[in-house]
């Protein structure tokens, strides 16, 4: 052993008892010694080394050459192996004093041993790590050969910092060495390395907690191993570990196929997108980023992802397929029945469809590329075409006829609605017309206003022939009611006067027939006209009118009551016809046997309109009755009297007014016939 060696060379050439050494040599003895048991983790000192070889040549010490070169070598190779080891290597006093250094802390550092002589190691030390530093050092001074590790920062003459790892060991109770041992790398470039890893950890955790995208990673079993909060909020669960906690397999998909079609995405390297079910139940579409991991040996460790929330973009997507669907059928629809065309601006026909060129004999060919001009019949005016284009252009719609010409020359009618489409900038680019053949219906018009003129001049004649049969046979049956009149007050014979009094009957039955006529005829064929109404006058005229109607009825007591808060302006002859068959039925259908007969006339008028009841105590319609009394010669027996007109009359003159009549009737108490007819403005 190398220690050996040392001693055997010192005894032969220093005297074996050791206690007679000078103290010189006993340095130098400690040195060597100590080269021999601490190599790396001592000291060397060139100082005493230097001395002994001071003392072998200048004071005349008994040492052979070979000695000293033997002992040279062996100090050399010491020295290069201590100084050129990667670790840095200090010894310190009690106080903390430096008292060696190798070349390598001289390197590291840029601090030789010269100048840290007189200061005490901390004080190299960064501040924040001096607390730490000072405990340490306590620590190592209590436990003797009890090796401490350490990291601190370390003061470099450029004033920059650099991380140092070691050992700090108490070798104070070592006679050979009788110092505090610091054995340290520098770990600069690890810590560097470890700051890197740590911030990049640090903004991977909060992208990962702040992506508005879920991260995710999951267990090839179906679970999930890490979820972050976007995760959780787009999936609808209230916690991480709520998440966590679910069956990815059985909780999230709707179906089982669903997973294994999301999985042949990932495994393809496919951006995969399917649906998920949420907590709550509903669905959710996702956009799949995601990998599997493996290990060396191509086992599964676990999925990896970044799921992005499509739900919004699949929505719209799939309106978008089946509003391309709706637009594909709504234009199938259009080609089965209506004729569609576009046109530019300048009037050149861009699209034309099946119906079109069905319609008008072109072939689609003949129509797209033409002006529409190819159509014209040359039937409209040219302020007509002006007024069309005016109102296109202007981005309105236009609806109106136009009457074109076929390719063989033949005409034919559209019923067409044009309108216009616009760019980006606002300017019109299109002008999509729609159009219906109206050709058999525009055929069918001319035949009906031929029709109509020709009723109209039967409607004349038929005016002619009412106006000359009221007039015409009123007259003579005047004349007969007068003649018969006197009959009856001069026979004096019974049975002559009951025959003359069934013809008295026969004759105002026929002349309120023609009445009826009259009537019908006056609302059928005159036009409404307003004027401001005299209730008062109306009705007092129409009760001294009907006050005798003949044998048989009894002249009943008439009530009359008006609210007139506004004066009403209608049709006074519509309304005499209305008041004058409502009064006279309640007269004609009195009940004289249990009780007097009475007319109640209420009228209410107001800004809107005017409300009018006349009301009976006769003998009331049955509810069976009540639905027919408005219809044409509807009698609810052979026993009525009237022609069957009346009501049909007053129904239809309420109707030319936009009025209402109601009725409300009981069988032996009475009728109720409430009218409310509007203001003519």
């Amino acid at each position: 052993m190398l220690r050996n060696f040392v001693e055997k060379l010192a005894k032969e050439h220093f005297g074996s008892n050791e206690a007679s050494w000078s103290p010189e040599v006993k340095l130098f003895m400690v040195d060597m010694i100590s080269r021999c048991d601490s190599f790396p983790a001592q000291f060397i000192s060139y100082r005493t080394e230097a001395a002994v070889q001071h003392l072998l040549h200048e004071e005349g010490h008994p040492a052979s050459a070979a000695w000293v070169e033997e002992l040279e070598t062996v100090g050399h190779r010491f020295k290069a192996l201590l100084e050129n080891n990667e670790d840095g290597l200090m010894l310190f006093t009690a106080e903390s004093m430096i008292i060696y250094q190798n070349e390598v802390v001289d390197r590291v550092s840029g601090y030789n041993l010269k100048d840290r002589r007189g200061r005490p190691g901390y004080s190299f030390i960064h501040k924040e790590d001096q607390s730490s530093a000072c405990e340490l050092w306590n620590e190592v001074l209590n436990a003797p050969n009890k090796a401490f590790h350490f990291q601190f920062r370390l003061r470099a003459r450029n004033r920059k910092y650099i991380w140092i790892e070691g050992v700090l060991t108490n070798r104070m109770a070592d006679e050979n060495i009788a110092a505090i041992v610091a054995n340290f790398r520098d770990i600069s470039k690890r810590k560097e390395a470890e700051q890197a890893l740590t911030e990049s950890e640090k903004k991977y955790r909060e992208l990962f907690e702040t992506m508005q995208d879920g991260v995710y990673k999951s267990s090839h079993q179906g679970r999930f191993l890490e979820v972050n909060p976007a995760l959780v909020k787009m999936l609808g669960y209230d916690s991480k570990e709520e998440l966590i906690a679910i069956d990815i397999k059985k909780d999230l998909y709707f179906e089982e196929s669903e997973r294994d079609h999301a999985i042949k995405q990932d495994i393809e390297g496919e951006i995969a997108m399917f649906r998920l079910k949420k907590k709550d139940g509903s669905e959710i579409w996702v956009e799949d980023r995601g990998q599997y991991i493996y290990d060396e040996k191509g086992n599964t460790l676990y999925h990896e992802g970044v799921l992005r929330d499509v739900t919004k973009r699949v929505t719209a997507e799939i309106r978008l397929r089946e509003s391309m669907k709706e637009t594909a059928d709504y234009q199938q629809a259009l080609d089965q029945s209506l004729i569609v065309s576009a046109t530019d601006k300048n009037g050149i026909i861009r699209y034309a469809n099946k119906n079109l060129c069905t319609v008008s004999g072109y072939t689609k060919d003949e129509l797209v590329g033409n002006s529409h001009r190819i159509l014209n019949s040359h039937y409209h005016s040219k302020e007509y075409m002006e007024k069309m284009w005016t109102t296109i252009l202007a981005g309105n719609v236009w609806r109106g006829e136009l009457r074109d010409k076929k390719k063989n020359g033949d005409i034919f009618w559209i019923d067409s609605t044009i309108v216009q489409f616009k760019n980006e900038y606002g300017k019109p680019y299109l002008f999509l017309a729609i159009a219906v053949d109206i050709t058999e219906q525009k055929e069918m018009m001319e035949e009906l206003s031929d029709r109509y003129t020709e009723l109209e001049k039967i409607n004349k004649e038929l005016d002619r022939f009412v106006y000359s049969v009221t007039h015409d046979l009123r007259a003579p049956l005047s004349s007969m009611l007068g003649v018969l009149e006197i009959a009856a007050d001069d026979n004096k014979d019974e049975e002559m006067s009951e025959h003359i009094s069934l013809l008295v009957d026969s004759v105002k039955k026929l002349d309120g027939f023609i009445k009826d006529i009259l009537d019908y005829s006056k609302n059928a064929r005159t036009e409404v006209k307003g004027e401001v109404i005299d209730f008062t006058d109306i009705i007092n005229s129409i009760t001294k009118e009907l006050k005798y109607m003949g044998e048989g009825y009894m002249t009943p007591e008439f009530h009359f009551s008006l609210n007139d808060s506004s004066s009403l302006k209608t049709d006074r002859v519509r309304l005499n016809i209305i008041l004058s068959n409502l009064v006279s039925n309640a007269i004609r259908y009195q009940n004289t046997i249990d009780r007097n007969p009475e007319v109640r006339i209420r009228v209410d008028v107001d800004a809107e309109g005017c409300t009018f009841c006349v009301s009976d105590n006769g003998i009331g319609i049955t509810q069976e009755n009540q639905d027919r009394i408005f219809d044409m010669f509807y009698r609810v027996s052979e026993q009525s009297a009237g022609s069957g007109l009346g009501l049909y009359i007053v129904k239809e003159a309420v109707d030319k007014l936009n009025g209402t009549i109601e009725l409300e009737s009981e069988l032996g108490v009475g009728s109720t016939f409430t009218v409310w007819i509007p203001q003519i403005l």
